[in-house]
């Protein structure tokens, strides 16, 4: 019989707590669904009913459908393209300054 190394049996009961998200993935999915609203709201979706406000909202809840759905995939190049620029400056600080 093979014996449990302590505190084993805890960690395989407990289920994995998802982390809440950085302040950057938030922004980006905010950006994400700020875009996928203003391509609906080109696209002229939502009615006739626009003029009125009722169709502002229908686009409003599409476009948090969409995103929370799993969006475009936009906000996870946006949030990966941002994070390797921030690691790229924090490893080298002087990328920072600005060339004129």
């Amino acid at each position: 019989m093979t014996a449990t190394p302590p505190g084993a049996a805890h960690a395989i009961a407990q289920p994995h707590k998802k982390e809440a998200p950085s302040a950057l993935h938030r922004a980006a999915e905010e950006l994400e669904t700020t875009f996928i609203h203003q391509l609906l709201e080109s696209a002229k979706i939502g009615g006739k009913g626009a003029e009125k406000g009722y169709g502002s909202m229908a686009v409003d809840a599409l476009a948090k459908g969409i995103q929370s759905g799993g969006g475009l995939g936009l906000a996870r190049q946006i949030e990966a393209a941002l994070d390797r620029q921030h690691q790229l400056e924090t490893a080298n600080p002087t990328t920072r300054e600005v060339k004129r």
